[in-house]
């Protein structure tokens, strides 16, 4: 067991936060955020894996990691004043207490269970706030691959339903106000879907631009002028203008040449301003997130892991930024460069060919539409629910590549007042069906059924009808947890899922019952798998759970971005077996064998 020590030290002005938990080697990755009351500057240390040292802005905070118990102190330094610590999920900070009756003081354990990301805390004392971030790390994935990979497997995943549907529709105007809040994958996802139709509706206002009059002053000669507008007049009274002084009739002594308006054509207009402004905002927004993925590709270089996606993903955008860039240096845009006036809008705007589509879609972009996940939608992620769904939305995408089909983007997102939304939710039930060849696939997730003994709530269930068979389902259950002792590996023969999870499934075959037509009720479940995060340094083929599943019918197939050879070679070969063989539900049961042989009529002959 690893030796307690203290991992982060903070004091700013009168208040005083200590952090003590397991040493683990190195601090983390990602920059610890201090935010200090104001006036005072923060005096901060964090154990780097060998002691504690002075911590500068910029560097990261202590590693933390999700399932452990850590303990907090914090202690308001003015002994009558009384000191509160709150987090979003209050949960989190239920038992840290006041100590003694001393209200300056709290102490008390903290366990971010399966949660893991950005942590942010705040610490009140008084009129002082002290604010800090901390980032918590999974325990049983590799963080800056596996875990990132699977943010980002799940968040392209949801692109592509997204963008698969933007394509094929129009997008609802239906707008929000949360530009600050809007998640990169939901813009990226407008942003590719119409960026080509944003390009030529800027395309043809530079053919067909609509211009202003615009006021301008020019000087024209007195004994020319054919009436006075309002400018010439006050020239008139003030004695301004140019050249020598000449006597008007009925008018006076003016100048040669006085000041006066005309009307002329001009592109600098609010509307391209206004164009012009938000061009200019996403192409910013776009580097910013270039910048952001670039990170990321870094570190999976680190790694040593592949980065080829995020190679084409930063291309496409630099190619848009560089196309809007290209289009804001030409007229009419170029022509407008001042800021247009605060919430402009206009009739131009809304209605004109190529102003109304520009309008529309860069609306979109800077209010937001929402294309949301909703376990990877907030800072902090429950692993265990981001896992099983990333499972449910990878089977998805497996099966529809083994039986060469696509699946309607509608099954999976909604509409709603919020625009675009992934149906799938951790407790709520999605289904999505495919057809290859001769028989139809349905892949559900969150499927309940009521049995004799209780209801039974498998995560994914793949339903496979052929024609003129009855309904043969698959189970895969996805759990989180990883079983690494050695009382394990020596039953089992490598690290591997908790062999509790895997005699859940043997309950689900014993227990699932459906109606078969007139028959009554039967056991559709003939197979099933538990899906867990693997060991990455042992070959799981050499694994019992493993060889059950050809045995058995039941067993375990490893599981991660970079890991699914295995649910692949699984799948391809079950959805592959004729139904005769696929129907077999493991090793027969010899007394019911023996049953059936005694009655079978005898061959003839004998």
């Amino acid at each position: 067991m690893a030796r307690h020590v203290e991992l982060l030290q903070i004091q700013a002005a009168d208040i005083r936060v200590e952090l003590r938990g397991p040493s683990v080697n190195g601090a983390g990755t990602t920059p610890l955020v201090v935010a200090a009351p104001t006036g005072s500057d923060p005096v901060v240390r964090v154990h780097d894996g060998t002691q504690l040292k002075p911590w500068r802005h910029g560097e990261p905070g202590p590693r933390l990691a999700e399932d452990t118990v850590y303990q907090f102190t914090v202690e308001c330094l003015n002994s009558a004043v009384p000191v509160e610590i709150s987090h979003r999920d209050q949960t989190l900070v239920a038992n840290i207490n006041q100590v003694g009756g001393h209200r300056n003081l709290l102490v008390g354990p903290v366990n971010f269970r399966r949660q893991v990301g950005n942590s942010e805390f705040v610490v009140r004392a008084g009129r002082h706030e002290l604010r800090f971030v901390v980032e918590v790390t999974p325990t049983k994935i590799d963080y800056h691959t596996d875990y990132l990979e699977l943010v980002h497997d799940v968040n392209s995943l949801v692109h592509g339903l997204a963008f698969e549907y933007l394509r094929a529709t129009y997008l609802p105007s239906t707008l929000t106000a949360a530009y600050d809040q809007q998640s990169t994958v939901e813009w990226l996802t407008v942003l590719a879907a119409l960026f080509d139709d944003l390009d030529a509706a800027f395309n043809y206002v530079q053919a067909h631009p609509v211009r202003t009059l615009a006021g301008r002053t020019e000087y024209r000669r007195a004994d020319k002028a054919r009436g006075y507008d309002t400018q010439t007049r006050k020239a008139i009274q003030r004695g301004l203008g140019r050249g020598p002084w000449l006597h008007a009739p009925r008018v006076g002594p003016v100048r040669a040449q006085l000041p006066g308006s005309c009307a002329v054509e001009s592109l600098d207009t609010n509307e391209h301003r206004w164009l012009r402004q938000q061009a200019v905002d996403v192409v910013g927004r776009i580097r910013h997130v270039v910048a952001g993925i670039e990170r990321s590709r870094r570190s999976l270089a680190a790694a040593g892991r592949s980065h080829h996606r995020i190679d084409l993903e930063i291309q496409e955008l630099q190619s848009f930024a560089a196309r809007l860039t290209q289009r804001m240096t030409s007229e009419p845009f170029s022509t407008a460069t001042a800021p247009p006036p605060v919430g402009f809008t206009s009739l131009t705007l809304l209605g004109q060919p190529g102003y109304r589509d520009a309008y529309r879609i860069l609306q979109l972009l800077r209010m937001s539409l929402r294309v949301s996940s909703g376990a990877v939608a907030t800072s902090i992620k429950e692993i265990d629910a981001l896992y099983e769904m990333w499972c449910f939305l990878r089977v998805v995408a497996e099966v529809c590549s083994i039986v060469d089909t696509t699946i309607d983007p509608t099954t999976l997102i909604q509409i709603g007042d919020d625009g675009i939304r992934l149906r799938v939710k951790r407790g709520q039930q999605s289904a999505v069906t495919v057809h290859g060849g001769t028989k139809t696939l349905t892949i559900r997730y969150n499927q309940s059924y009521d049995s004799l003994t209780g209801q039974q709530k498998p995560d994914i269930v793949i339903e496979v009808e052929h024609h003129e068979w009855p309904q043969i389902v698959l189970i895969l259950d996805a759990k989180y947890r990883l079983d690494s002792s050695a009382g394990y590996i020596a039953a089992f023969g490598t690290p591997g899922p908790p062999s509790d999870a895997v005699n859940v499934l043997h309950r689900y075959r014993d227990a699932i019952a459906i109606q078969m037509n007139d028959a009554g009720l039967g056991r559709p479940v003939v197979r099933g798998a538990v899906l867990f995060p693997p060991d990455a340094t042992a070959d799981f083929e050499t694994n019992r759970l493993w060889r059950a599943l050809d045995e058995l019918g039941i067993g375990a197939i490893p599981l991660l971005p970079s890991a699914t050879t295995h649910l692949t070679a699984w799948l391809a070969h079950v959805l592959g077996l004729p139904p005769m063989e696929l129907a077999s539900p493991g090793l027969p049961y010899i007394a019911y064998e023996h049953a059936r042989t005694l009655q079978s009529p005898p061959p003839s002959g004998t």
